[in-house]
């Protein structure tokens, strides 16, 4: 695979991953945007918005024609967090142009009519229109209120707002469900603007065409793109761990208690190698994991018990389905397995089982054209190179010895119990 990466424009960057392996390409387009209380339902709002139309194609039936036209193609808003960062933008996937007849121009058009998505929006008197607006603005809401019925997501969301309260990382990336409701065309044309002149850009691209060909045509779509912004993020936070762990209960009406527990790791490192991913792995990623096999299976203490971690913001998660009378034991079996690790109580099966997992998601993740561009941009974002085999043979050398030092490093913070409120 063949990469370049361009500057564009200022604070405009292009990288172009080239190969034959796919039948289809992508092309994404992501303005970087620091994760905020004030901005978080707007950044979650615009980019559905701008999909409803463009000043040629201006409704949603037309823009589908459109996409007929182009054997499939689709053009679609994503949202992706980084740690304190959010992506926000478009990504199309369309039929690779050596499987189509003729002289089909079909990497001009997506790119084209995806940059009129992003610039030349259908507008109302020099304003986003209104009813589209009120449309995404409900779609949202429904979808925030959605969120919560999901008693073990928002248990999650919930203590990351206690954790982090005062922390960018403390915010719910898709923002309010009543202030979407209240967002006006006004309000929402005025950010959009703020947003092209000062986010940063990075675009990518992962199909057959010459980089330099598609540098061109990304030029070409994105003349009118307003300079003279300072397209710049803050650095990501590394709020130092707290001295003791903190206990929160709450209540609401659930069927069984849901457990969060968040760890932040004591120092900053290997963010860009996969130890973290062989660690999780072997902690709490997957069915052989020992919060899985251990706490789950052989005790018998949970519903379900998993662990994640977010490498740009050096935390990790552990969350638990457990009925209202286990906490304790459920606590000390986690940290139990935890310390474990930390003391390099690891059989070389099980740290085969990880590294052999961990190397065949990346590997897996090489069939994917988005998943090739979202790992790019992720490396990019921590200043790191390295392909995803790259990656997964990295993976296969990790040790006993790098995870045991991981797993010392990870500090509980905060656990939070979500049971059942006593009856009225």
């Amino acid at each position: 695979m063949e990469e370049r990466v361009y500057s564009l424009f200022p604070g405009v960057n292009l990288t172009t991953l080239r190969t034959d392996r796919f039948h289809k390409g992508y092309f994404s387009v992501n303005l970087l945007r620091a994760l905020s209380r004030e901005n978080a339902t707007r950044n979650a709002l615009l980019m559905s918005v701008l999909r409803r139309g463009t000043r040629a194609l201006p409704d949603m039936e037309k823009l589908s024609e459109a996409m007929d036209q182009l054997f499939g193609a689709s053009v679609e808003p994503m949202m992706r967090q980084m740690g304190e960062t959010l992506s926000i933008g478009f990504q199309a996937v369309f039929p690779d142009e050596r499987f189509l007849p003729g002289d089909e121009d079909m990497l001009s058009k997506v790119i084209s009519l995806t940059g009129e998505m992003l610039l030349d929006p259908a507008t109302h008197g020099g304003l986003l229109r209104d009813e589209y607006v009120r449309s995404e603005g409900q779609n949202l809401h429904d979808r925030v209120e959605a969120e919560i019925n999901n008693k073990r997501g928002y248990a999650i969301e919930r203590m990351r707002e206690l954790m982090f309260a005062g922390e960018p990382y403390g915010v719910y990336p898709l923002g309010g469900a009543e202030e979407a409701l209240r967002i006006r065309n006004q309000a929402l044309t005025k950010f959009y603007r703020e947003v092209l002149a000062a986010s940063p850009v990075e675009l990518y691209y992962c199909g057959s065409a010459q980089g330099d060909r598609v540098a061109e045509l990304v030029r070409r779509a994105l003349r009118d793109l307003p300079g003279g912004g300072d397209r710049s993020l803050p650095e990501q936070g590394k709020a130092a761990a707290g001295s003791e762990m903190r206990h929160v209960t709450e209540e609401m009406d659930v069927e069984q208690g849901n457990l969060v527990i968040g760890f932040r790791r004591r120092r900053s490192g290997d963010a860009a190698h996969p130890t973290l991913a062989v660690f999780n792995e072997l902690f709490g990623g997957g069915p052989a994991s020992r919060l899985f096999l251990n706490v789950r299976e052989k005790r018998s203490l949970c519903y379900y018990a998993g662990s994640s971690i977010d490498r740009y913001k050096e935390v990790m998660l552990v969350s638990a389905g457990i009925g209202f009378d286990r906490l304790e034991e459920t606590e000390e079996a986690i940290f139990q397995e935890l310390n474990d690790l930390s003391a390099g109580n690891i059989a070389p099966d099980e740290l085969e089982t990880a590294r052999k997992g961990v190397a065949n998601s990346y590997l897996s993740a090489q069939d994917s054209p988005g998943a090739i561009c979202a790992f790019r941009m992720g490396q990019g974002l921590l200043g790191a190179g390295g392909d995803l085999r790259q990656f997964a043979e990295a993976a296969l050398q990790v040790t006993g010895e790098d995870v045991a030092r991981i797993a010392a490093e990870f500090q509980p913070e905060l656990s939070y119990f979500l049971r059942k409120g006593a009856p009225e």
